[in-house]
């Protein structure tokens, strides 16, 4: 019996020895990498970007190779044009670099032979270029017969979503104490003048 005992001993020994071993290799197999963002003037916009980057967001799960790095890359191009449209900046631009090679969203794309094992984390470089801020031109509100809305938005204020949002939603409140408890209000897309550098705004009031 103690002789069974002894055999169990050690093979349980041994295979926690083996589980030991087996945690650093997995650790290996997975690509480390550091995440650089350029300064961002504009605090909003680099708090969209700090929120809407996938690299930065997973940083601390890397991924398994240099192909579903990249795959992150290509959806931060999308993810964070959009943050800039939100933001105001309808002609800004992103750029990202992975150990220096940029990245585009052409699937084609050859990829540079990295050699994982002389590195102990890739470097990505995003580069965020705003351009300019575009402002509020116009607001045209509609079907708001007999309410005299007061936005917190108005012209000459940046043309960020997040306070257009919030107009909306504020008129809403305003046409329903007004006595309207059913109402409702349609934001329509905003008419963007690339060469003004302007938003014109449209709520409809049903």
């Amino acid at each position: 019996e103690w002789l069974a005992q002894l055999v169990c001993i050690r093979v349980m020994t041994a295979l926690g020895a083996l589980a030991l071993l087996a945690v650093p290799t997995q650790a290996a197999d997975k690509l480390s990498y550091d995440v650089k963002v350029n300064t961002i003037a504009d605090a909003n916009l680099g708090a969209a970007v700090q929120a809407s980057s996938t690299l930065i967001e997973l940083q601390e799960r890397p991924p398994e190779d240099v192909t579903s790095l990249r795959a992150r890359a290509v959806e931060d191009l999308d993810r964070l044009q959009k943050a800039l449209r939100s933001s105001g900046y309808y002609d800004g631009q992103v750029d990202i670099k992975v150990d220096g090679q940029e990245i585009t969203t052409d699937l084609h794309q050859p990829l540079t032979a990295y050699d994982d094992s002389t590195k102990k984390k890739l470097p990505v470089g995003i580069t965020i270029t705003p351009g300019p801020l575009y402002e509020i031109r116009n607001i045209a509100i509609t079907g708001a017969d007999g309410v005299k809305p007061k936005l917190k938005i108005k012209k000459g204020d940046p043309a960020r979503a997040a306070d257009i949002i919030a107009a909306r939603r504020d008129l809403l409140d305003q046409v329903m104490q007004a006595g309207h408890p059913f109402a409702q209000v349609d934001l329509k897309p905003a008419v963007v003048d690339h060469a003004a550098h302007t938003a014109d705004l449209a709520f409809a009031v049903d």
